[in-house]
């Protein structure tokens, strides 16, 4: 059989097989490279929030008087003071133990957040992503949820606003752990397309992957042999 003929077979046949995949590596990229990341993470539906001044931050209970509230000083790993949209708070680390959360201001030890409590924080902490309209506290989620690898439990408020926003906030602090909206839903799956890992989404170095990824190779390099073939022949005639 001729050698032109062969490649020409090979690489029509190679072209099929990895034409869907091409297209989906091609489309992931496309949107990859419009959307900014800062944009799929929602920063864009954050409000801002000012940090307490200096004057204000010597106003609160010294870190002594919250250690002083744990009753076996020596699990205590470490004291911060974190500035959150519920209240600045001391988080106490400690030994395998789960952390403590103290008011800053009053030096009163906290609660986990009540669902109303969330709901006027996520109002407060989102600007333009309409209003919240239910809340739910996750302590476990599947594996390839929308919030995967990241801190549980957590509260889930959902928006009811074009960006079909999902905020995730921390139970005690009330910070934003993470944003998920109907443009970081495209990129997820878009990139799980991208790197053929269905489930976690997160696995680029396995065999599917490298399997089509060779294909694709084979498919260029019989397209170029085609063309050099194409060319000398052409020069011939």
């Amino acid at each position: 059989m001729n050698k032109k003929l062969v490649i020409r077979k090979a690489h029509r046949y190679i072209a099929l097989v990895v034409s869907v995949q091409l297209l989906f590596w091609s489309l992931g990229g496309l949107y990859f490279s419009i959307f900014p990341i800062e944009r799929i993470h929602g920063d864009h539906l954050k409000a801002r929030l000012e940090e307490p001044d200096k004057e204000e931050i010597r106003k609160y209970v010294s870190i002594g008087s919250i250690t002083d509230k744990v009753e076996n000083k020596d699990v205590i790993i470490n004291v911060s003071l974190k500035f959150s949209a519920r209240n600045p708070l001391y988080i106490v680390q400690l030994l395998e133990e789960s952390p403590l959360f103290f008011d800053a201001q009053s030096g009163e030890k906290l609660s986990k957040l009540t669902e109303e409590e969330v709901l006027d924080l996520a109002s407060r902490l989102s600007n333009g992503a309409g209003n919240p309209v239910s809340v739910e506290w996750l302590t476990e989620v599947e594996v390839d949820s929308e919030y995967r690898n990241k801190h549980l439990p957590v509260y889930r408020v959902a928006f009811d606003g074009a960006d079909s926003l999902n905020m995730y906030l921390h139970g005690f602090t009330g910070e934003i752990v993470s944003m998920r909206t109907s443009e970081w839903r495209i990129f997820d799956f878009l990139w799980m397309m991208h790197v053929m890992d269905y489930e976690t989404r997160d696995n680029f170095n396995h065999f599917l992957l490298q399997f089509f990824a060779s294909l694709a190779v084979l498919s260029s390099l019989s397209g170029l042999l085609l063309w050099w073939s194409s060319r000398r022949r052409a020069r011939v005639s």
